[in-house]
């Protein structure tokens, strides 16, 4: 029935394996999914990912080993906004 379709909650889980500039707008594949479960973001400590149709909910690691040459690790939640 209609009102079932219209009470469905989509979520999707992404392995990102380094959000980069190439992910900086969200792909075409996770548009109009109620939550994306994000791991491996390997985003810096203070970053976040932007989005006006997603609120961010994430968390980074809080550190770097000093001969890393990128972030690791991380992992987050994009829940479509209203």
């Amino acid at each position: 029935d209609d009102d079932m379709k219209n009470n469905t909650l989509s979520v999707a889980t992404w392995n990102v394996n380094s959000w980069t500039s190439d992910n900086g707008k969200i792909r075409e594949d996770i548009i109009n999914i109620d939550i994306v479960l994000l791991t491996e973001t390997k985003l810096m400590p203070n970053h976040e990912i932007i989005s006006k149709n997603y609120q961010w909910f994430g968390k980074n690691r809080s550190f770097m080993k000093k001969t890393a040459k990128c972030a690791s690790g991380g992992v987050g939640i994009l829940a479509l906004c209203c």
